[in-house]
């Protein structure tokens, strides 16, 4: 009779290994089902995201703080590819803007290249101006005193015409410079011959 508790001592112990090694077993598969693999998945989610792919089909399921974790990654993930596209749009426009701003450069350039050609134009202009006149004044004065049957006369009327002409281009070059003070308004002759 004494044997017999010790048989059943010892087999009870053995059960209660037998059902605390099978607890131990189910609890680290539960472990692995519920926390290893929930952190497996978002491992993944984040390499997804590191290489720059969608990470918003990974489902983790529950309320605990790997859900949360995954859910803040998958937020990110969204506020990144938004970010992403703004950061698309400005430099589209910046570039567009830059663009323009350089056209506006070049012409902002061509416009004081032709303001330079424009001063040149004028003060050649005058020189030339002051050199005519010297030229028309003394061609006057040789006209007046010349008989009008002498051949120097008939040199000096087209020496006449030709200073006409040239003070004509005097006036378009300054024109041109916008330095000619002349004022262009409508003119009615009729008053002018009576």
């Amino acid at each position: 009779l004494h044997a017999f508790p010790q048989i059943v001592l010892k087999r009870s112990i053995l059960v209660i290994s037998l059902i605390t090694f099978i607890a131990f077993l189910i609890l680290i598969f539960l472990i692995n089902l519920f926390i290893v693999q929930r952190i497996l998945k978002i491992n993944q989610g984040i390499k997804q995201i590191k290489e720059g792919k969608d990470y918003h089909d990974i489902k983790l399921w529950g309320n605990d703080e790997l859900s949360e974790i995954s859910l803040n990654i998958k937020t990110m993930s969204r506020q990144i590819e938004k970010r992403e596209s703004e950061l698309k749009s400005a430099y589209t426009t910046l570039k567009s803007e830059t663009q323009k701003r350089d056209q506006l450069k070049r012409e902002l350039d061509q416009a004081h290249k032709m303001e330079s050609i424009g001063v040149l134009a004028g003060g050649i202009a005058h020189e030339f101006n002051n050199i005519l006149s010297i030229i028309m004044g003394n061609n006057e004065l040789m006209i007046d005193r010349l008989p009008d049957t002498d051949a120097s006369y008939l040199n000096a009327k087209e020496i006449q015409i030709a200073c006409l002409r040239a003070r004509d281009v005097v006036r378009q070059l300054l024109t041109f410079s916008k330095q000619d003070n002349s004022i262009r308004k409508p003119l009615d002759l009729n008053k002018i011959i009576r």
